[in-house]
This record gives structure tokens, sequence and C-alpha cells, in this order.
């Protein structure tokens, strides 16, 4: 969706049942807030579908989730993802530095040469 920081940060919150009582701020740094509260300690990932049609910006509450609350996030997407979250030509690596990239098509054998569908995976 084309939702900008605070709508995803909001709609976040709303998934994981984040309780913004006590918060004494608003807009995205309330949502924010509260879904780090909600998450913190639990290891409970965050998974992200189609990643590729986020926002280049909401990477930056992402990677703030996953720093404060210590919770994995999984990203997923078309390949335009693993430019996204490659910000090291920018000079900043905040969030490369961060993750752990898999391009899972990379690892699979020619699959019309080597079985067709279900053929094997390259160790």
């Amino acid at each position: 969706e084309d939702l900008t920081p605070a709508a995803l940060m909001h709609k976040i919150a709303a998934a994981v049942k984040a309780d913004t009582t006590g918060i004494k701020f608003g807009g995205l740094a309330g949502a924010k807030a509260a879904v780090i509260r909600r998450l913190e300690g639990t290891d409970r990932p965050l998974f992200f579908d189609e990643a590729h049609l986020l926002k280049p910006r909401v990477f930056a509450g992402l990677r703030s989730i996953f720093d404060q609350a210590n919770v994995p996030i999984i990203v997923a997407g078309a390949h335009d993802i693993l430019n996204r979250v490659d910000d090291r030509s920018t000079g900043e690596g905040q969030l490369q530095s961060r993750t752990y990239t898999c391009n899972v098509l990379e690892h699979f054998a020619n699959l019309e040469h080597d079985g067709g569908p279900g053929g094997k995976l390259d160790p």
C-alpha cells in the first residue's frame, strides 16, 4: 500500500494489539512507542509481504522496532526489496548492517533441466 510511515506504524500497532494507554504523544512516535512496548521481550517476528511496495522512508521505522524491541523483522517482496534494504550506496548502511538477505530464487537449480517443479536446492 501507499502508506506514510505514521499510517504503517498505526497498522502495525493494530495488528499486534498494542495498548496506547499512557502514551503521551500521538502520531508516528506514539504508535511506534506502543508497538515497541508491546513487542519488547517477546521474540515475536513481524512479517511484511510485498514489502517492495512500501515507501523507502518507512524502513527507518522498521529499523527502530528491530533495534528497540529486539524482535526479528522479515520483509519479503520482489527483487526491488534487495535494493531497499541495501542502503550502503548512500554511505549510511544503517539498515543493511542489521539484515540477513536471502534471495531464495538464487538457490534453485535450473528446474527445466533438473527434474522440473520440485527440483533440487543448491546447498
